[in-house]
């Protein structure tokens, strides 16, 4: 199973209180962007094993927030199958761009999947929450503002896109070193700042709006204030309406109402980047707003006809299509030469990347497209 892991920004973040346990409560907004990163999930012979694979070797380790993921649905449903993982990183990491939070959110629904556990989206954000705060929001590819811990989720209707630059200094923050900064300078009956203008600008598509009411208290006890703040200027002097740092750092985000304006922006900045005087050595990136409420898998497939030809395709509906080969349940899919089955099939949740396979695995000869069916279990 293929799928992407969106990274996300927070256009508002307040602490606004202390739990007996130690979690911090919040009232926060998420918003996904196109920046994600790639998993492959792959099932595997025996039980309660996962194996990551990554581009970046130092996170294959026990550490990884995939397997406190594994684990903890291991401890729901004992016995669940082995797993393998391929994880490509495109997220940065230290930055409060939610990159491991996204991660072992697709994660939970590939396995909820591809093991037929039943899980519902609420049940899903249960197991999540008991990963870590950010889980459950990452689970939904929708706007969303939430409070607790930030496992209470409310969706939010955001009917402007919006494009952004995001930009990483060399700089990351822990987060629970951010928290204990935060515990130590902030008196608990200090003011809070309220969440609705920004709740209000983003369903009424007002990005300007939005921009204005931009806050992150992390901004009070961030370690590098100079820093984040050049970075915010620099991007309100290329044309963003706002400005702010996400989560708990280090990136900072500029939004722009228009994509051609931010296209211009971020050849601007990365040229003062990569000049011999730049200010601060950064990586930047573009991405938009993300909301895929309606959510679909995809499936890539080999058809083996009757007479062994072997046809490539993709569905959304993997009986069905298999129905319609056969001259059953709807009209007779003519170009699979008087029916057969299906011998081979990958999930994706993303329809260009279903498409961009079905090309691929078409321009392999036959022999490679045998070797793919080889040992395959339908």
């Amino acid at each position: 199973m293929h799928l992407r892991a969106y990274a996300k920004i927070n256009p508002f973040l307040e602490i606004t209180g202390k739990r007996d346990d130690g979690y911090h409560a919040l009232s926060i907004v998420f918003r996904p962007v196109s920046l994600y990163d790639e998993l492959v999930v792959e099932k595997t012979s025996g039980k309660g094993k996962l194996i990551i694979e990554c581009n970046l070797p130092g996170l294959c380790g026990e550490d990884n927030i995939l397997n406190k993921a594994y684990n903890a649905l291991n401890a729901r449903f004992p016995g669940i199958s082995s797993y393998n993982v391929k994880l490509t990183k495109n997220i940065p990491s230290g930055a409060g761009m939610g990159g491991g939070s996204s991660d072992a959110a697709a994660f939970l629904r590939a396995v909820n999947h591809l093991e037929n556990l039943g899980l519902s989206m609420e049940q899903l954000c249960e197991v999540g929450a008991g990963i870590g705060a950010d889980v459950p929001a990452c689970l939904y590819r929708v706007p969303c503002s939430a409070g607790g811990i930030g496992e209470k989720l409310s969706m939010l209707d955001a009917p402007a896109k919006q494009y952004y630059i995001v930009i990483k200094p060399a700089v990351s923050f822990n987060t629970g070193a951010m928290y204990a900064k935060y515990d130590e300078v902030q008196s608990p009956s200090c003011k809070k700042k309220k969440i609705d203008k920004t709740l209000s600008a983003i369903a009424k598509g007002d990005t300007r709006a939005e921009a204005a009411s931009y806050f992150n208290v992390f901004e009070k006890v961030v370690p590098e204030k100079k820093l984040i703040s050049e970075l915010k200027k620099l991007l309100k002097s290329n044309g963003a309406e706002g400005a702010l740092m996400t989560g708990s750092g280090s990136c900072v985000f500029g939004v722009f109402e228009d994509k051609k304006a931010r296209d211009a922006a971020a050849r601007r900045i990365k040229k003062l980047f990569a000049s011999e005087d730049a200010p601060e050595a950064c990586t930047v990136y573009t991405c938009e707003s993300v909301n895929e409420l309606r959510r679909q898998l995809h499936y890539v497939y080999i058809f083996e006809c009757r007479d062994k030809t072997l046809y490539t395709g993709w569905t959304t509906d993997l009986k069905r299509r298999e129905a319609a080969h056969n001259g059953t349940g709807g009209a007779r899919y003519t170009k699979s030469h008087g029916g057969g089955r299906i011998v081979y099939y990958e999930i994706f949740d993303c329809k260009s990347d279903a498409l961009a396979r079905e090309h691929s695995i078409k321009q392999l000869s036959k022999e490679e497209k045998n070797s793919l069916v080889k040992g395959f279990k339908v």
